[in-house]
Formats: C-alpha cells, sequence, structure tokens
C-alpha cells in the first residue's frame, strides 16, 4: 500500500509497504508443507516478525535497512513444521516499518493437499478457511464410482521430499507407487461390480515427514 501526507511548510512525503502477492484471506499451507515465500515492499526500513503455532521466520532475512528514497522489492521464505495435529494451525506474519504495519494470516491444514477427491468434513459444510475456527475436524476424501466403472483418478500435490500411496484392498490397481514432491495424477484400474453389493477400498498416502491420509473408493453395487 502507499501513503503520501504534506502540509504547508513540508515537501510531499511518500512511503510504501505491502506483502505480496496481494490475497483475499488467509494464505493456505499444506500439512507437509515446510516453507512458503512472500514478497516485501517497502520504501522504508521494515522488519518483519512470525507468531503462531509451527511458523517461523529466517533471522538473517527478517529485517532490511533502505535508503528511503526508492521502492525496493525483497523476497523471503516463511518455514512450518509438518502439522502432525488433528487440527488448523494459525500464524500471522506482521511487517513494519517505524509508520505502518501490515499482516497476513496463514492456516496450516492437517491434510495433504489432494484435490481429486476434494477433502470433505464430517463436522462441517463450510468451504472458507477461518482462523480459529473449530468447524473444519474430521477431514475425509471419498471418491464413489458406478457400479459399471471401470476406472478413476486422483490428483494431489506432495510437498514433501517422497510419499507413498498403498492400498490392500484386492480388487484395484495400483496396490503401491511411489513419488516425489509435486503434483501427481493416478490412474485406478478395476473391474465393473458385478457383485451387487458395495465395495470400498481405502488408500493411504503417506508422506515421509510423517502426514498421513485415508482416501477411500467406495463402488456401487447396483
Amino acid at each position: 500500500m502507499g501513503m503520501a501526507a504534506c502540509d504547508n511548510k513540508k515537501d510531499v512525503e511518500y512511503d510504501e509497504l505491502g506483502i505480496y502477492p496481494i490475497i483475499s484471506g488467509a494464505a493456505i499451507v499444506y500439512a507437509d508443507q515446510t516453507v512458503d515465500s512472500f514478497t516485501i515492499v517497502s520504501v522504508s526500513s521494515w522488519k518483519a516478525t512470525v507468531d503462531g503455532q509451527g511458523a517461523s521466520l529466517d533471522p538473517l532475512k527478517s529485517s532490511m535497512t533502505q535508503s528511503g528514497t526508492k521502492v525496493e522489492a525483497h523476497t523471503m521464505p516463511i518455514y512450518f513444521t509438518p502439522n502432525t495435529s488433528n487440527s488448523l494451525r494459525n500464524s500471522l506474519l506482521k511487517v513494519a516499518n517505524n509508520k505502518h504495519t501490515v499482516a497476513r494470516s496463514y492456516v496450516q491444514t492437517y491434510w495433504l493437499n489432494i484435490v481429486e477427491p476434494a477433502v470433505a468434513f464430517s463436522g462441517s459444510t463450510r468451504k472458507d478457511y477461518i482462523p480459529g475456527g473449530s468447524s473444519y475436524q474430521g477431514a475425509y476424501f471419498l471418491k464413489e464410482t458406478a457400479k459399471d466403472s471401470t476406472s478413476a483418478q486422483l490428483v494431489f500435490t506432495i510437498y514433501d521430499k517422497k510419499a507413498t500411496l498403498s492400498t490392500d484392498a484386492d480388487w484395484i490397481t495400483p496396490k503401491e507407487q511411489h513419488f516425489e514432491s509435486g503434483m501427481h495424477t493416478v490412474k485406478l484400474n478395476f473391474e465393473a461390480n458385478n457383485t451387487g453389493k458395495e465395495r470400498t477400498a481405502v488408500y493411504k498416502l503417506s508422506t515421509l515427514n510423517g502426514i498421513s491420509n485415508d482416501i477411500i473408493i467406495r463402488q456401487k453395487g447396483n
């Protein structure tokens, strides 16, 4: 944001301070995500701090001395420990110069970044993330398929170095796959369900840093 002020005895004074990119609401990071980045744009010297659960800044990069005569942009990391709890973690980043303070909220989920199927909550129908909210307990992932279906897909992003997807269900493949960080699409293969009964397979997606989510595949029987 930019601010300007003047009076009859002084020249125009301009100051700018902001956290970029500009986002609406809280910034979301995922359970296995240990680093994110942001850019501080400022005219004058500034200092950044963070308060909250599992979040920290590099002390060597959390402040900057500037001349006060031109706008400068500095990109820096914010670090998170893996969220192995069963609840959201909230933190608040603040950046201050000698006149102004700006802030950004972060919410770290306790689930992995699984896009398909989308996350749902056993105790809530709300779709927004509210820092400190208690409506996001019981996160789960469920994909339902018709009895005549023979394939489905999972889509997810891994932030940790390695992850494993596995199931012990005997009617679906693959049984196990290994992944490195990045976005992945996994095709699931199975036969049409002619048993007349609904059947379920549970895939476990686990990261090296201790995060694990179950993904339920449910195929109808009629």
